[in-house]
């Protein structure tokens, strides 16, 4: 085989290669796009076990959804953990519910900054779980937080400023 024959056998496979790459990627953008299909449909078994007050049940479902969200897809990812903290602490089960809540608040802090509504929302669920175990002295930064970021971006008028000011109304009560 002489240097152009070498030539036409590298390119060749040069070409092959680049097919073969082309082709994976198109496949896991399926992938991908399935595996998001999947826990939706799982997140929405859970939203129905939640309205069924099945809150164990639910939490498993919110679980699984959060166990085949794709990497890239981060913000699904942590309103599934949220989902499932929120089922979690519901069923009483309060020891179990706060690592996905706080997996979804690094999440959000990270991905939306730390002044965005959901990081306050997800800073709230906190503080209500805290609230819910008695851990009075925890709760209370948390709720604080999550009451400054909604007056800031969402103004003083908003029902989310009413609810955290009335469950921290509460907690100065005990």
């Amino acid at each position: 085989m002489d240097a152009a024959e070498f030539d036409k056998a590298e390119k060749f496979l040069e070409q092959a290669s680049q097919k073969d790459i082309e082709a994976a990627e198109r496949l896991k953008e399926t992938a991908n796009s399935r595996l998001r299909s999947a826990a939706e449909s799982k997140a929405e078994i859970g939203d129905l076990r939640h309205t069924q007050l099945d809150y164990k049940g639910a939490a498993t479902f919110f679980k699984q959804a959060a166990d085949i969200v794709p990497e890239n897809d981060q913000l699904l990812l942590a309103d599934y953990l949220q989902k499932w903290s929120v089922s979690t602490k519901d069923a009483g089960q309060y020891d179990r519910a706060e690592p996905p809540i706080i997996r979804c608040l690094k999440i959000r802090k990270k991905v939306l900054g730390p002044e965005h509504p959901s990081v306050a929302k997800t800073l709230y669920n906190l503080a209500l779980l805290f609230d819910t175990q008695g851990k009075y002295a925890e709760a209370k930064p948390l709720y604080k937080r999550s009451l400054e970021i909604f007056e800031k971006v969402l103004g003083p008028e908003h029902p989310s400023v009413a609810k955290t000011l009335y469950n921290l109304a509460l907690l100065f009560d005990t």
